[in-house]
């Protein structure tokens, strides 16, 4: 993860929480869920604000939520939230563990010669048959008042699959905009991915 987005996010973290919160998601879960069993095991990867910690823990799942920002975690953990890590996700110490993996937006914090890793670990961190959304920016208008510091993003579709085939399979994949989202227009793709 760039250096600079962290420390980015660190001085920008209340901003952060407040506007993201208010975000409508309901594409995004309702996308996810329907490949999922009612309650699952799941690992929020980069929670952020933890809103999405927080929906799934609403549904009864068994939930964990991973970020390397300390006030992204000094935020959840204060109300409470069980597991809850501050820490890189590629060093979650668990192996073939969670039914699912929520990592929304959490691609774009890596370099492109990253995403090997990120879909190494994800594949070990499920359990057979595991589920993972992601989701993508294809494009970087704006961010954070014009701050894109280094956010990677996708011109193609094609781009990503070379990361995706390997050891996973695209259950569905769609474009879309995201709801009221107070911090951009971008178009975005989400995936649903299986652990082959």
């Amino acid at each position: 993860m760039d250096k600079r987005l962290i420390l980015f996010y660190r001085k920008n973290a209340e901003k952060y929480i407040v506007s993201s919160k208010i975000m409508r998601m309901t594409g995004q879960y309702d996308f996810f869920e329907k490949f999922l069993p009612r309650r699952f095991r799941v690992l929020d990867a980069g929670f952020g604000s933890g809103r999405d910690t927080l929906y799934f823990l609403g549904l009864g799942c068994e939930t964990f939520a991973v970020d390397v920002i300390p006030e992204f975690f000094d935020n959840l953990s204060s109300i409470g939230v069980k597991n809850v890590y501050c820490m890189d996700v590629l060093e979650t110490p668990y192996e073939h563990f969670f039914d699912a993996i929520w990592a929304n937006d959490f691609l774009s914090m890596f370099r492109l010669d990253e995403y090997s890793k990120v879909f190494d670990r994800f594949y070990d961190l499920l359990a057979d048959k595991g589920y993972v959304y992601i989701s993508i920016r294809s494009s970087i208008k704006t961010f954070m008042n014009g701050d894109t510091y280094g956010l990677s993003f996708f011109e193609d579709k094609e781009e990503i699959a070379k990361y995706i085939e390997p050891k996973f399979e695209v259950m569905a994949m769609e474009e879309f905009i995201p709801e009221n989202a107070p911090l951009e227009n971008n178009i975005w793709y989400q995936y649903v991915l299986r652990k082959k």
